[in-house]
């Protein structure tokens, strides 16, 4: 019976620790997520701003010609 409650209180704590862990990650995950999407917004300003470049030096390739 003693053993049992041991087991039980053991149990409990280590739970306890899991949820400030699982808290922690979770919070962690959420800043990788939103670096994750910033990132990709950047990506995509980036590839609009190149296709604007080459849109203008094609005109300036046809211009020299």
């Amino acid at each position: 019976m003693q053993d049992l409650k041991r087991e039980k209180d053991r149990l409990s704590v280590e739970n306890d620790s899991l949820r400030e862990v699982n808290t922690t990650l979770s919070r962690k995950m959420m800043e990788m997520s939103e670096k994750i999407k910033a990132n990709g917004e950047k990506i995509e300003e980036n590839r609009k701003e190149i296709e604007r470049i080459e849109k203008i030096l094609k005109v300036k390739m046809r211009e020299n010609k």
